[in-house]
């Protein structure tokens, strides 16, 4: 659906922090599995697309298998040089996961692309220990490749998925940011349970939403999905298409909802064709 003339009244979108600019160092965090591959080339590709520099990174931990590590890089056939760059664990950064937000922490303009091999559960538990414990940790959204990610020469739209809350307006933001970027449209999903009664009044809410829009400058559309299974319904919607990439917020700050959102988060991830923005809670 397009957006249409509407009256809309929502103080979390007036409220939503606007990006100045994007970044200009993409971190691709690599182990040497078969998704190093996969992350290699998106980076690259984003990179390439808003002339940003690319750096491999890989810490050390006895997951990392370098020669493994630099056949990643020769299978990836990467047209944009890049910097290597290898960082250790030590006592201030005691873990993998440690190490890599340490050194993106130094970068300016800098974000994270990665691989995730688990499916289900809490992050930590379901995208795998070190890619987990980087989304939950990083104050800075991360860019997940799952294990049926596939590689796309360019990038032709941008998915936010919002669910009516608050904190999952925080990547609206950041969608607009990539969407200016690439030169490309920007969808709002919303998925709604297919109760009785409720479906127009969701719907009227990401209908308001994308028209406070509007004027953002860019090509903005919307739609509403009715489903039970938030996951299946977003990646059913966007198809066995690798050019999409997605913008999820990550999880509530606590409780039941930080449990029920890291599980479609992850089950997103597990199941795209193209990357996942993810966004942590703002401060």
């Amino acid at each position: 659906m397009t957006v249409e003339p509407g009256v809309s009244n929502i103080s979390e979108v007036e409220q939503m922090e606007q990006r100045d600019g994007f970044y200009r160092n993409v971190i691709a965090a690599v182990d040497g599995s078969e998704i190093s591959v996969q992350v290699l080339r998106a980076a690259a590709t984003i990179a390439q697309a808003v002339d940003a520099e690319i750096t491999l990174l890989t810490a050390g931990s006895a997951g990392v298998d370098l020669p493994h590590v630099a056949a990643a890089v020769e299978t990836a056939n990467l047209a944009k040089p890049l910097d290597v760059e290898f960082v250790g664990i030590d006592e201030k950064h005691p873990s993998t996961a440690d190490a890599i937000l340490g050194y993106a922490a130094g970068v300016e303009d800098g974000i994270i692309f990665m691989g995730s091999h688990g499916r289900s559960g809490l992050l930590t538990v379901l995208l795998g220990s070190v890619s987990g414990e980087i989304v939950e940790k990083s104050r800075r959204p991360v860019v997940m490749l799952g294990p049926k990610s596939r590689t796309s020469d360019k990038y032709t739209r941008i998915i936010a998925c919002v669910d009516g809350s608050e904190f999952a307006l925080n990547i609206v933001s950041e969608a607009v940011a990539w969407a200016k970027a690439l030169g490309v449209p920007l969808w709002l999903i919303e998925v709604v349970d297919p109760e009785p009664n409720l479906g127009g009044i969701e719907t009227n809410y990401v209908h308001n939403v994308a028209h406070q829009m509007k004027d953002n400058g860019v090509d903005l559309e919307w739609d509403v999905l009715h489903a039970k299974d938030p996951a299946k319904a977003i990646l059913d919607w966007i198809g066995d298409d690798a050019g999409t990439i997605l913008a999820l917020a990550t999880h509530g700050r606590t409780g039941l909802r930080r449990v029920l959102l890291g599980s479609v988060v992850a089950d997103v991830i597990h199941g795209a064709r193209g990357p996942v923005i993810t966004c942590v809670p703002g401060e």
